[in-house]
């Protein structure tokens, strides 16, 4: 007999709760960004990165997805030529939960949930940039509470069996190092991407 019991702990890593506001600020959303920020060579903090990396090619006329690293400020002209009305940023962060929580906080709550920074740009100044020109943009953090903030010891590039350096340039979304992710963290990371999937074939 299969033993789902693994795969009922895995879905319950979204709680129903955080997947049913996104999907609600969605459908009344007309374009909606996610900004994948962290950085890549700090184990967990490259969760926002591992997810938007997987949609690079899979934008679309309502949905864009852009691996900001650590200096989403780099992204800000493309941010503003795609005109988002709801963005969320997917970083890690530090809530107060346990380990691996995954929490959704509007743009109120958020600056208390990300003291945990490798951004260049304090990350409440490049909301206010934004807002400068899209006032009326709403903003939430879809984080997660990491396991590990170690550096790596040595750098390796990304996906070098699939990818040339080439393809780095053509498409600032991919990372050039290699993301190591907790094995918890990249469950969670994982289950992600599977509900944006979803969300995505939506529109």
């Amino acid at each position: 007999m299969k033993d789902n019991s693994q795969n009922n702990q895995m879905d319950s890593i979204i709680p129903e709760n955080i997947k049913v506001k996104i999907l609600g600020l969605v459908e009344k959303a007309g374009k909606t960004l996610f900004l994948g920020i962290g950085e890549v060579n700090m184990c967990d903090d490259g969760f926002g990165p591992y997810i938007t990396a997987h949609f690079s090619k899979k934008s679309s006329d309502n949905f864009l997805f852009i691996n900001g690293a650590t200096t989403p400020e780099f992204r800000k002209e493309e941010i503003l030529d795609f005109k988002p009305d709801l963005m969320f940023l997917i970083d890690t962060c530090d809530s107060g939960d346990p380990k691996g929580t995954v929490i959704l906080a509007d743009e109120k709550k958020l600056v208390n949930y990300l003291p945990i920074s490798s951004h260049t740009l304090p990350i409440q100044l490049f909301i206010t940039s934004l807002k400068g020109d899209l006032p009326d943009l709403q903003t939430y953090l879809l984080g997660v509470n990491p396991v590990s903030l170690v550096a790596a010891e040595e750098r390796f590039q990304y996906k070098p069996e699939e990818l040339e350096l080439d393809d780095f340039e053509r498409d600032p979304n991919l990372p050039f190092f290699e993301i190591n992710l907790t094995p918890e963290i990249q469950g969670i990371a994982d289950k992600i991407i599977e509900f944006l999937e979803e969300l995505a074939k939506t529109e």
